[in-house]
């Protein structure tokens, strides 16, 4: 498989189409994932929130859209806490237009001295991108390697990235790079040591990527060796989380799913009180439903050790099911609260609520629990759906479910948030 100048891109077409992980059993030392809080020193409880990523390689189609995931990702994703790690491994990795092998991912948050830190590091022994006219025309990448770290001390917060490629040859011959960049005419150009850094007052961040690959004529890019990491302050309350949705469906028991309307998630470090919203006019669905206005929002604060607040909320001004609209919904909000008072987590759904519903003109009640409305032959309502967990709740306003045959149910003003401690 591969990328000789002739049909190149069709060639990376059927590549990413068919892109495998190729994995050897346990025993043989291969593909593995383990978390361990105890691996990365004693476990503790900070002010601060570690996001941390680290992987192998990522593919992304451009004119050919087609692409494949991370491999061997290694991520820790909002935590306060030190003494976390993940690491993921494979032995080799298929990616249609090249093999990687020996690629190893680990992620970390950690103590050290008078330090905080988060440290993610990428490497892989060889990486192949396999030219159809023959092994001479192979391009090589070989000892690979990428670390990025985020930390704070008495000096305020900091980060560093590294990474280096021991090298790059053309059927056996070592390529020499010119300014970062290797480029061999109408196969690949080749952008080593990529550095992305942020610092400010209330954090540090720093992204690096060993090697960016471009094929020529595809225009598919492969990204080889990244790790990420990233430190910020202001988690005094704890992490919050959550999101709010407008609306989420499915037709034909999940064959055909509508997604989720107007989405918009709740950072973990809050929004300051400010509300946050995704706003979507208009979605049509199968000629059965219509969703008029339609606002995902959430907002949340970090007061203090025992103070904070994370609220999110879906709401839907009118949808319209059937196919003469006869059934009309109007004013749907489910709305998700989570209060800490001390040491107490409040969790309500206050603020959901049904403005209106009606049917061919005339006014209907709205459902309560284990009392849903069946609207004719067209639909059955179900009461609003409320589920509290040890750190959070999640709401659903409304939920729908049309009959004659459709299988389609949607949900209305959905609505999730939480306040976890690390």
């Amino acid at each position: 498989m591969g990328f000789s100048r002739k049909g190149a891109g069709l060639v990376a077409v059927t590549a990413l189409a068919a892109s495998t992980l190729t994995l050897v059993p346990p025993a043989s030392g291969a593909a593995t994932t383990t978390q361990s809080s105890s691996a990365a020193g004693a476990s503790a409880v900070t002010n601060y929130g570690f996001f941390g990523q680290a992987f192998g390689s990522r593919v992304r189609g451009g004119d050919l859209q087609a692409n494949s995931g991370r491999t061997a990702l290694a991520f820790i994703g909002c935590t306060r806490q030190t003494g976390r790690t993940d690491t993921n491994s494979l032995v080799t990795a298929n990616l249609g237009i090249a093999t990687a092998n020996g690629i190893d991912s680990r992620t970390r948050t950690y103590r050290r001295g008078g330090s905080v830190n988060v440290k993610s590091t990428n490497e892989i022994a060889d990486v192949t991108f396999t030219n159809g006219a023959g092994p001479l025309d192979d391009v090589v990448l070989t000892g690979i390697r990428s670390v990025a770290r985020a930390w704070h001390d008495a000096n305020g917060f900091h980060s560093s990235g590294r990474t280096s490629v021991a090298g790059v040859t053309l059927g056996g011959v070592t390529q020499t790079p010119v300014n970062g960049v290797i480029d061999i005419p109408g196969v690949l150009t080749i952008t080593l040591a990529d550095k992305q850094a942020s610092r400010s007052r209330d954090g540090a961040s720093m992204t690096v990527r060993a090697a960016v690959v471009d094929l020529a004529l595809s225009n598919t890019k492969v990204t080889l060796g990244v790790a990420s990491a990233r430190i910020q302050d202001g988690f005094v309350t704890g992490v919050l989380g959550g999101v709010g949705i407008a609306a989420r469906g499915s037709v034909l028991r999940d064959v055909v799913r509508t997604g989720e309307v107007a989405r918009q998630p709740l950072p973990c470090r809050g929004t300051n009180g400010n509300w946050r919203t995704n706003k979507t006019l208009g979605v049509t669905l199968q000629n059965v439903l219509h969703l008029g206005a339609a606002t995902g929002s959430a907002r949340g604060d970090q007061i203090d050790r025992r103070h904070g607040y994370a609220q999110t909320r879906g709401r839907v001004a009118r949808a319209t099911f059937g196919s003469d609209n006869g059934l009309v919904i109007k004013g749907v909000v489910g709305a998700a609260n989570v209060t800490k008072d001390g040491s107490r987590l409040v969790k309500t759904a206050k603020g959901t609520h049904i403005l209106s519903i009606t049917f061919n003109g005339r006014d209907r009640r709205s459902p309560t629990f284990g009392n849903p409305v069946r609207i004719g032959n067209l639909a059955v309502l179900s009461a609003p759906r409320v589920k509290r967990s040890k750190f959070g709740i999640s709401v659903i306003a409304l939920r729908v479910e049309l009959l004659r045959g459709t299988n389609t149910i949607v949900d209305l003003g959905l609505a999730r948030a939480s306040i976890k401690p690390r």
